[in-house]
């Protein structure tokens, strides 16, 4: 095919004619590679960029038979692919600087350490636009970033990230209306509507009618466009691309050849990473005993919530404070937690961070001195799920399970890939290899908080960590509670020094301890919850503080948790007091029920704490789904259900809690 022939297809016509031509599919390198450069670039910078976008075409060439050729642009395929590059990157490189305590001189501008995004990147770089946007978190950022940058519609943003419409929606709004908090933006906030690139810096009609002129998006716009110029063509990229190319049918032979060593190209200077595996004591056998006895979770009735607590510490470590490494700025910090769940699909957490510890004065005084305290503010953070919403993951401290399967071959095959579905899950552990990535995936299903758990959900965790491959049995452990039983993990992973040879530092994977007559957790060690994604304002001491000033890069491990007690079943009568003042209502509109009508309907009740997340296309595409928080007593709740009950708009009014 000549390059004449190439120009006049489209995107999906070159990708299939790449299926038996290969090389045809360098006309997307020629046609996407310079905004696919300008986006990475502006997210990790220029020094790792073009190694991602090179890793971005060569992966999306060897997946390209999974490619949707009824959609003639590639782009959205393409910017999903870089996205999650970003995430692993900087995952990774966070995890490396955590274990090797990131030497001062490492830490830059373009190379902070960072442990679940690349939003601290933000924080270290020059201008409110970018303080704003290292406040994000990933899932925010994520849809942000592709709406201002490229330009994405919802649809194509969607397709990106491979979410939902209407969780673009929300999260974009979401993140708007933060950005604009952190801008310091006045006004009324203009409320939900389709935004796109070419929305982006002319008036736009908000959902309430309203009239905007999305600064604070074309703010966003301007900061992705401007900056440093970047090639459109970058060389190297290019030549990951034409290897990619070359050794299409090769990859497997050379696999097979060294399946012990990582050959995935990770951050510059991270070395070679081999996996070092243990005898293993008959830890399938062990998990799948423990899967026959344990128990199943009573069945919630109508009124009846499920309650557990746990206990355990946390390491946090900042690393970077702008551009200044900070390598003495950690501490351990006890946490608390407690969920309650409902028959209805409703999940609240209770999250108490203790007092911060030290192990030497100089940790002390490297926390103090970047305008860290003790003794956190807020506690306990508090908050609930419940409803559609719920399955959106904007935010991450509670992981919506109810859409797993319910197969446990499969599971662990998703666990491992990272194809469950569920954005947060499949976002943990970006990076490593398979066996330990699907380990430590499902120690944070079992550890939660999660919503949406069935009955039968202990049992099948354990079964689908029974059929996981390279899990490993220790023997019999104690817990910090006092209670042993039979412990597994996964192997050790070790970085080389790429000149010497000489190991760089260790990193060994999350424990998970066992009652051996019940199956019940005892203890999860040395992992990653989103849960404490949400920390890093608990101990700012002010907002004068270097680290809210200047930005962050900081890490938050567990070093243990542990279940307290059992869990239990307590009557709505016996949940705290904060619960019962927080409902949620999710109203399913009648099909082909026009958008413009809901909002005379919801805006009433909305403000003072209230709010509404709307998500298009759910549950049947002519239908949406809005999710209504109300902060009140039952009466408002039941007036706010009486208004769209007899509105005429909604097929399902239903108190989810």
């Amino acid at each position: 095919m000549g390059d004449l022939d190439r120009a006049e297809l489209d995107d999906a016509q070159v990708v299939r004619a790449s299926l038996t031509d290969p090389g045809a599919f360098a006309a997307l390198f020629d046609r996407h590679a310079g905004s696919v450069h300008r986006y990475v670039a502006k997210r990790v910078g220029h020094v790792d960029a073009e190694d991602l976008v090179g890793e971005t075409f060569a992966t999306a060439f060897r997946s390209r038979p999974r490619f949707d050729l009824d959609r003639p642009d590639a782009r959205p395929w393409l910017f999903g692919i870089a996205a999650n590059l970003v995430h692993r990157h900087w995952r990774t490189e966070g995890r490396r600087r955590r274990r090797e305590g990131a030497a001062p001189e490492a830490v830059d501008i373009g190379d902070p350490a960072e442990e679940a995004s690349s939003t601290v990147f933000f924080q270290g770089q020059a201008g409110p636009i970018a303080r704003a946007l290292g406040r994000l978190d990933a899932a925010h950022l994520d849809v942000l970033l592709l709406v201002a940058g490229p330009g994405f519609t919802y649809e194509e943003v969607a397709v990106a990230l491979d979410i939902a419409v209407g969780t673009v929606r929300s999260r974009l709004s979401r993140a708007r209306r933060l950005l604009r908090e952190q801008l310091g933006a006045s006004g009324p906030y203009p409320g939900d509507h389709q935004v796109d690139g070419a929305a982006v810096g002319r008036a736009a009609v908000g959902r309430n009618g309203g009239v905007s002129m999305s600064t604070e998006l074309e703010q966003v716009r301007q900061f992705m466009a401007g900056g440093e110029p970047t090639p459109d063509e970058p060389p190297a990229a290019r030549a990951a691309l034409e290897e990619a190319i070359a050794g299409e049918g090769a990859g497997s032979a050379a696999e097979a050849a060294a399946p012990a060593v990582s050959t995935r190209s990770g951050p510059r200077s991270s070395g070679a990473r081999r996996t070092v595996r243990w005898s293993a004591v008959a830890a399938a056998a062990q998990l799948a005993h423990l899967a026959d006895v344990a128990q199943p979770a009573p069945v919630l009735q109508p009124g009846e919530w499920s309650t557990y607590r746990m206990e355990g510490v946390v390491d946090a470590h900042v690393y970077t404070v702008g551009k200044v490494a900070t390598p003495n700025a950690e501490a351990t910090i006890p946490l608390s937690v407690g969920v309650w769940s409902n028959a209805t699909g409703g999940t609240c957490t209770s999250q108490t961070f203790g007092t911060a510890t030290f192990a030497a004065p100089v940790n002390a005084q490297a926390w103090h001195a970047i305008g860290l305290i003790d003794a956190p503010t807020g506690q306990p953070a508090t908050g609930c799920v419940g409803g559609e919403e719920a399955t959106w993951s904007d935010s991450p401290a509670v992981i919506d399970v109810a859409a797993l399967t319910h197969d446990p071959t499969l599971l662990a095959s998703q666990l491992q890939s990272g194809t469950t579905g569920i954005q947060s899950l499949d976002q943990a552990a970006g990076g490593d290899e398979a066996d330990v990535a699907g380990f430590v995936r499902l120690t944070v299903l079992l550890v939660g908080p999660t919503t949406g758990r069935w009955s039968g959900f202990g049992q099948e965790m354990l079964r689908t960590m029974s059929l996981l491959s390279g899990v490993i049995g220790l023997g019999e452990r104690t817990a910090h509670s006092g209670r042993s039983g039979p412990a597994f993990t996964v192997g050790e992973q070790v970085t080389l020094d790429p000149r010497t040879g000489a190991v760089a530092y260790r990193w060994k994977g999350p424990t998970v301890i066992f009652d051996g007559s019940t199956g019940a957790l005892l203890e999860a060690s040395n992992f990653d919850i989103p849960l404490l994604q949400s920390a890093d304002q608990d101990f700012v001491g002010g907002p004068t503080a270097p680290v809210y000033t200047q930005g962050v890069g900081y890490g938050v491990t567990t070093e243990w948790m542990d279940p307290v007690g059992v869990p239990g079943v307590v009557a709505a009568t016996s949940l705290p007091g904060w619960i019962a003042d927080f409902h949620i209502i999710e109203a399913v509109t009648l099909p082909d029920t026009p958008s413009w009508a809901l909002p005379a309907v919801i805006n009433p009740y909305l403000g003072n704490g209230n709010e509404d997340a709307s998500d298009d296309g759910v549950p049947t595409p002519s239908q949406e789904t809005d999710d209504i928080t109300i902060i009140g007593t039952q009466a408002q709740v039941d007036t706010v259900v009486a208004a769209l009950t007899d509105s005429g708009h909604f097929a399902r009014v239903t108190v989810k809690l």
